[in-house]
């Protein structure tokens, strides 16, 4: 007499690979339905565009499922604006991106060909005004060539970096400086159109945040024009006449 013999091990596998692809599909189903269709699109840190041209420059569309939206191609498109430098992107389940923006901002220029080229205080590029801005004059620089949203090229470059610096520091103490250059190995600084500030490059740049303290007492004092020596560690002379 011959026996059959089931294979329960054969069919507990069909059960079960049917029970994947049922899984599956009502979870791809689930995932890629209206509950996650993107309703909020929240934008921090912005200060030179407004939230909805941040949201315009992304290309989302609100009503597009979380799924769809490939974060790299939105990141991409932001970073393609000359003044943004950076962008984080987060999915808030289930309906919400938060967009975290990290911004360019106009702190220097530098004439060329009769108009103003805005840069940030890393030398990159950001726009042509035709009229003189209330930045920062960088002076003594030939500009060679420069594309908006990258770093300029100067003729001068060993000179650029150290200036930037300055610019760095200026923006960090909050403080204005009218015109800023190098003569030599020394770096001169316009307060004013009357007062200035003078010091090695390198002591100038380490005392960047002497100066703020040092322009604080002579504003206090009254002082209006004349020439301030920095030393450094702290220690400066003044000169009313230079």
């Amino acid at each position: 007499m011959t026996r059959r013999y089931e294979q329960p091990k054969k069919k507990n596998f069909i059960w079960g690979i049917g029970l994947i692809l049922v899984i599956g599909g009502g979870l791809y189903l689930f995932l890629f339905s209206g509950f996650f269709n993107i309703g909020f699109i929240l934008v921090e840190n912005n200060s030179f565009y407004s939230e909805t041209d941040i949201i315009e420059k992304t290309k989302v569309q609100y009503g597009t499922n979380q799924f769809k939206v490939k974060l790299s191609e939105v990141r991409d498109n932001l970073l393609n604006d000359p003044y943004i430098k950076g962008v984080t992107i987060d999915r808030k389940l289930p309906d919400k991106l938060v967009i975290q923006i990290v911004e360019r901002k106009e702190s220097a220029c530098i004439e060329f060909m009769g108009k103003w080229l805005i840069i940030d205080e890393e030398g990159y590029a950001l726009r042509i005004a035709d009229t003189l801005p209330e930045y920062s004059i960088l002076d003594g620089f030939t500009i060679i060539d420069f594309t908006v949203g990258d770093k300029i090229q100067v003729k001068e470059e060993d000179e650029l970096y150290p200036v930037l610096k300055v610019i760095q520091g200026m923006n960090k103490n909050n403080l204005f400086f009218k015109n800023v250059g190098i003569k030599g190995q020394e770096m001169v600084l316009y307060i004013s159109d009357n007062l200035t500030c003078k010091g090695e490059v390198d002591v100038l740049l380490e005392s960047m945040d002497a100066l703020r303290d040092i322009l604080y007492d002579l504003h206090k004092r009254g002082v209006k024009r004349g020439t301030i020596h920095i030393r450094g560690n702290g220690y400066y002379s003044y000169s009313p006449l230079e």
